[in-house]
């Protein structure tokens, strides 16, 4: 057989491709060689706020953290300035009953976000390009999420009942029904990574 001279010759019936896409072929076979000019390295830096092509995983922006950390400040500065200013308003009897169905709204937040939040930021994390994942993901936990609010604002008014008036316990089951609402809310949003959107969310709900 002829051998045809082509970028770099051809050496023992194998094909050598030129500088810049492969280099060398040897015994009859293409070996694959390094690409070098106008090549995408696998892996590349991706900036901050990007997606990463190799995980889909969104690239959390650069501040995302300080906003965070600054909503928990201001939530908690809220809270306590709301807490004095009780303090000084109402009478003891009363600021008794506020202070014992602020610690039940702890209790079920605490519960709220200990659970199915955390299943479904998860799920969307992982769901990015499955859409019918992703609807299955947040058709149970919001199913979920109702069924839990309901019982634990049920046993927070069966508790507050035997010391608040009738009203009080209205705003009480209210309020436990939608700290659960509120936290599925908030794990759909970390599933999706937007992280100030959840901060703001937290400031509001003090507000």
């Amino acid at each position: 057989m002829t051998d045809v001279a082509g970028p770099q010759g051809i050496s023992g019936g194998g094909v050598s491709v030129g500088t810049g896409t492969a280099e060398g072929v040897t015994g009859g076979g293409v070996t694959a060689g390094a690409v070098s000019s106008g090549s995408v390295t696998a892996g590349a830096e991706v900036g901050r706020g990007e997606r990463n092509e190799g995980t889909g995983r969104r690239i959390p922006k650069v501040g995302d953290e300080a906003v965070v950390v600054s909503a928990t400040g201001i939530v908690s500065v809220v809270n306590y300035a709301y807490t004095l200013v009780l303090l000084w308003l109402l009478p003891t009897e009363q600021f008794a009953e506020v202070g014992s169905i602020s610690a039940l709204l702890l209790i079920c937040g605490t519960v709220a976000g200990a659970a199915l939040p955390w299943v479904l930021a998860q799920e969307v994390l992982r769901s990015r390009t499955d859409v019918a994942r992703r609807r299955a993901a947040v058709t149970f936990c919001l199913g979920a999420t109702v069924l839990q609010g309901l019982a634990a604002g049920f046993a927070a008014c069966l508790i507050a009942s035997r010391y608040a008036p009738g009203g009080v316990v209205a705003v009480t089951f209210a309020s436990v029904f939608l700290i659960f609402l509120a936290a599925t809310v908030a794990g759909y949003f970390q599933g999706k990574q937007s992280f100030r959107l959840i901060a703001a969310l937290r400031v509001a709900e003090v507000g």
